[in-house]
């Protein structure tokens, strides 16, 4: 597995917060060609969010189609996370990749698609904790 180190930009120039980055990279040789790659931190998809998708938005929808929920996850996978890399080939990344934006947009679009494709309404986030909260009241 091939590490992430963080850091960031002073005076125009990235630094490597992280100290075990000098003796990771000291296992090459001097002129050792790498490939570094820089982009801005960002929040990654919390378990709440997971929980969510699993629990409220593919159990929903499992229900109402009959197919399991990992059945549910691979096919919203393929239909509003598929890439095409430099190649042309088409693959679905992991939702683990996501910001937690990205992924409230992931559920948005899955939702859209129910309401009009299935005549389903998933309660978004907010809505299913009262309504779980109104049902313990009540039990």
């Amino acid at each position: 597995m091939t590490p992430k180190f963080s850091g960031h930009i002073e005076n125009g120039h990235p630094v490597i917060d992280d100290p075990r980055f000098e003796s990771y990279c000291a296992q090459w040789k001097d002129d050792t060609p790498v490939e570094v790659i820089v982009r801005k931190k960002r929040k990654p998809v919390s378990n709440n969010q997971l929980r969510y998708l699993y629990g409220v938005v593919y159990k929903i929808i499992a229900d109402h189609t009959g197919h399991t929920i990992e059945e549910i996850d691979a096919m919203m996978k393929w239909k509003f996370l598929r890439s095409v890399d430099s190649n042309g080939l088409e693959y679905v990344p992991s939702k683990l990749d996501n910001s937690t934006i990205e992924q409230e947009d992931y559920h948005r679009k899955i939702r859209d698609w129910a309401a009009m494709a299935l005549d389903l309404n998933i309660p978004l986030p907010h809505e299913e904790r009262i309504e779980l909260q109104r049902h313990i009241r009540v039990a």
